[in-house]
């Protein structure tokens, strides 16, 4: 469960952002006091509607942010990042103790995702240097042709 301070926190949003959402029916809540808290699933929810939603904050994070791996990345792997990063630090205080199976699904998943964004990387780097050595191949026909 995670409570309004948390999600604005990961989220990159204001409290009221989130109070809004739980207001209008947006996010599932449950209040606890003065305060509300949110399970996982319902925010994991929120954001996979609001990203694809450009006039919201998520929406509007969601196109600077590349996509990868297609819907089941939402918005990236930051964002994936920011929903999971609660999970994962309490998986990696508690290697020992109970490791739920969500807990594991997400951590396989943020692998996967992570791999996935540097074999795009790389392959982004292996095309700027070969549309550079293209250049520089280009330039040296010209010079051998004006040398002859």
């Amino acid at each position: 469960m995670l409570t309004t301070k948390e999600i604005s926190e990961m989220l990159k949003v204001s409290e009221e952002t989130v109070r809004r959402w739980i207001r209008t029916g947006d996010l599932k809540a449950i209040q606890e006091g003065k305060g509300y808290l949110v399970e996982k699933k319902d925010l994991m929810k929120l954001v996979q509607e609001k990203s694809t939603a450009t006039n919201s904050s998520i929406g509007k994070m969601a196109t600077l942010i590349p996509l990868i791996g297609g819907v089941g990345a939402i918005a990236g792997e930051t964002i994936f990042k920011m929903l999971t990063k609660k999970n994962l630090d309490a998986l990696d205080k508690n290697r020992k103790g109970d490791i739920s199976l969500q807990d594991i699904t997400y951590r396989i998943e943020e692998l996967k995702l992570k791999k996935k964004k540097i074999e795009l990387e790389h392959q982004m780097e292996l095309l700027e240097i070969e549309e550079e050595i293209s250049v520089y191949q280009k330039l040296q026909n010209q010079l051998k042709k004006s040398e002859t």
